[in-house]
């Protein structure tokens, strides 16, 4: 830390001014005592106001210390002492530009103080100029080659560079200056946490801990537990932290991560909203409770404290990022995409921004800007398998059988153990390859014996390739592992009529939620809704979400007709699914199987 000049003494008040702890009720009233005497020196008062100001400092009454600083200046205009401890209030205050021009006054009173360029270093590097920080760092040394407290300072500025061997150097340095120096421990702690050395980043923080037992150095210390996996030490280290000061953010913060890591997400966002009390400028903790409200389906909640980020740093990439999500949720797709193409802006690396925004240009229907998306993504990440994925379900979509199954390989390259058997196994249905995609539901199956999506692609395949039997057995392995499914329960229906028994569907609609879609299927299916009014239950006022429900409609209606030796009509409305349907849902490649079975 930056530690305020001192001056000189003469009698007993002044000497209780100068010469006691600042701050101190003694020595607050022999300050105030030499500043009211109006026969005392210029240069006396001048101190005395200095010193007062020093008090009201450690007081925390920052106001007052500037206005006592304020007159020593007015007395003495070229008193260096003033200036610094000026700045250093003002950069306390987070007033940087204001502390700068207080530093740069005393370098230029005296070029030769080297804590005039150790304050203006430390001005610079709040501000985010390690650069500058590092030159004014590097003059004060040069000054002064055994100034501990800069050797510290430079040290983190180079940590926050990422150029960490120097910043170990620093670190170093000021430890063999002053083995007691408890900042250099925990500074050259979180050096060797940024090099992965989580074992010699406990020692270094056991050491700070033990040096000065502080709320930082506890909650270092738990970062590091944490880490390591030791939630219980990480979590009585913040506690501890919170116990020697109750307002120190960062604790509450990071006890919410942990929280959080173990899903306990009611209580991290608790702590998420302490933080936020303490520090209404933790910009991290705006951003994480953010994220929980979105999980929990608040979304306007969630905007909110994504906008106050936004706020306090317009620069701010993953507040945009998860912004985008919140409006995602929402299906503001515009929205969406502006806060995607933000955070793209302020980093142009981030391919999960690219992933994202992909999902909401398909949304709206523009799906070769989704593509280019993903091949972004891709490019930046080739080894993330899920934008393979996304890109894949849209040339599946697209009709463009071949070009999804050269991303549904790839992942499966990726990882042999994907689920995405059961995507790639729908492509080579859809493609006329019966046994393969039986082969690949089979691997599903194998892989994740709880597969539900396994058990009902192979069970359709098998329904239209003549084999309804083996078709009843996965629609019941599916909806068993699915009793809430509609889908599973529908398909079930249908096969089990196909062989001549009596369906099971009104059985399993107590375990239905039958308020949504496909309720309107399941009751037509009971006899207890026309096709027609199915139909007109499929409309919705988002147009992806309307063409899949009419697509169903028409499909389930065709199964209900051929059930019922409605042929015709049946042929009709297959043709239909066939023609609007997306080609990425089953209904789509069950209608185009149907008419091949059907079609004159």
């Amino acid at each position: 830390m930056l530690a305020l000049a001192g001056c000189g003494a003469a009698d007993v008040n002044f000497a209780d001014c100068v010469g006691q702890v600042a701050g101190s009720a003694r020595q607050m009233e022999a300050c105030t005592y030499v500043i009211d005497d109006a026969a005392r020196r210029v240069d006396e008062r001048s101190t005395a106001y200095l010193r007062r100001g020093a008090g009201w400092s450690v007081k925390g009454d920052d106001g007052r210390a500037i206005a006592d600083i304020d007159q020593a200046i007015r007395l003495e205009p070229a008193q260096v002492d003033a200036y610094l401890n000026r700045g250093l209030i003002e950069v306390h205050k987070d007033d940087f530009d204001q502390a700068m021009a207080d530093f740069e006054k005393a370098i230029g009173i005296d070029p030769k103080r080297a804590d005039a360029y150790n304050g203006r270093g430390y001005a610079w590097f709040r501000k985010g100029d390690n650069d500058r920080a590092l030159a004014d760092y590097t003059k004060a040394l040069d000054l002064d080659p055994k100034r501990v407290e800069t050797y510290n300072n430079r040290g983190a500025a180079f940590a926050a560079k990422g150029d960490l061997d120097r910043a170990m150097a620093d670190f170093d340095q000021a430890i063999g200056l002053d083995p007691k120096f408890a900042s250099a421990y925990y500074n050259r702690a979180m050096a060797w946490i940024a090099k992965g050395d989580y074992d010699h980043a406990m020692a270094d923080s056991d050491q700070a801990v033990s040096l000065h037992p502080s709320a930082d150095a506890y909650t270092n210390r738990g970062m590091i537990w944490a880490t390591k996996g030791d939630y219980d030490r990480a979590m009585a280290d913040y506690d501890q932290a919170m116990a020697l000061d109750p307002k120190y953010a960062g604790a509450y913060y990071n006890r919410g991560l942990l929280w959080s890591q173990k899903g306990k997400q009611d209580r991290a966002m608790a702590d998420y909203t302490k933080a936020i009390e303490v520090d209404p400028k933790y910009l991290r903790a705006y951003v994480n409770r953010g994220v929980i409200l979105v999980d929990k389906g608040q979304y306007d909640r969630a905007i909110v404290d994504y906008d106050k980020a936004i706020t306090l740093d317009p620069k701010l990439g993953i507040a945009y990022y998860n912004r985008g999500r919140a409006w995602f949720a929402k299906h503001d797709y515009d929205r969406t995409i502006a806060d995607y193409s933000r955070a793209i802006t302020l980093g142009p690396k981030d391919s999960a921004a690219y992933g994202n925004r992909s999902l909401a240009w398909h949304r709206k229907g523009n799906d070769d800007r989704a593509i280019a998306d993903y091949d972004k993504a891709i490019g930046l990440d080739p080894k993330d398998a899920k934008f393979y994925i996304g890109r894949g379900e849209i040339w599946h979509r697209k009709g463009n059988y071949d070009r999804a199954l050269d991303d549904y390989n790839h992942v499966i390259d990726l990882d042999p153990a994907s689920e995405d058997y059961g995507n790639r196994a729908m492509v080579l249905w859809a493609k006329g390859d019966y046994a393969r995609a039986i082969a690949d539901y089979d691997k599903a199956t194998s892989i994740d014996p709880k597969y539900a999506y396994a058990f009902l692609g192979r069970g359709i395949v098998y329904l239209y390739s003549d084999t309804p039997a083996k078709a009843q057995v996965d629609f019941e392995q599916g909806a068993g592992l699915a009793p809430d499914n509609a889908y599973f329960a529908i398909w079930l229906d249908i096969v089990e009529r196909r062989n001549g028994a009596a369906g099971h569907l009104q059985d399993a609609i107590g375990k239905l939620d039958m308020t949504k879609w496909p309720a309107p299927v399941v009751r037509m299916l009971l006899g207890e809704k026309t096709p027609a009014e199915t139909l007109a239950a499929a409309d919705d006022p988002d147009a992806a979400t309307k063409t899949g429900q009419v697509c169903e409609a028409n499909f389930y209606t065709a199964e209900l007709s051929q059930l019922h030796a409605y042929n015709d009509e049946a042929l009709r409305l297959y043709r239909l699914a066939a023609s609007d349907c997306p080609k990425d849902f089953y209904e789509s490649i069950a209608a185009n199987a149907a008419l091949r079975a059907l079609a004159p």
